[in-house]
């Protein structure tokens, strides 16, 4: 997905800018304490046999904006492991809204490119960006 985007603005002449630096990036995962990343590989073992099925489910939600949906799909790890949902989620979406004032600060227009998850739930960027006053409309 991020590929799509960069090359369609590469393409157009659009500027391009990062919500976070590679370093940040990589520090998501790569900060993790042992503990938690073999959480993480565990779960992701355990997962179900129909994890194609549930991804199905999920890239539906996605196609469609049903940010609840996205959001139920990923209750899991919020309920077993709250501490890292947070790190991946959450506690980037904090950072970058400082980012994303700047940008639309700027008059330019922007559009704002991540995951889905960061644009679900109670501390999401949707969410975030509604309690300072702006208006947001799902396309």
């Amino acid at each position: 997905m991020d590929n799509y985007f960069v090359d369609r603005a590469k393409r157009t002449g659009k500027e391009i800018a990062g919500l976070e630096s590679v370093d940040e990036h990589v520090a998501v995962l790569g900060g993790l304490s042992d503990r938690d990343g073999e959480f993480i590989l565990r779960d992701a073992i355990a997962q179900p046999k129909d994890g194609a099925k549930e991804f199905i489910k999920m890239y539906k939600a996605w196609r469609s904006g049903d940010t609840a949906a996205l959001w139920a799909g990923d209750a899991h790890l919020r309920k077993e492991a709250p501490w890292i949902a947070a790190r991946f989620v959450e506690k980037r979406n904090i950072k970058w809204i400082p980012r994303i004032e700047a940008e639309l600060k700027s008059g330019k227009p922007t559009a704002i490119v991540a995951g889905a998850l960061h644009f679900s739930g109670p501390d999401s960027v949707i969410a975030l960006l509604e309690k300072r006053g702006y208006k947001l409309e799902q396309l």
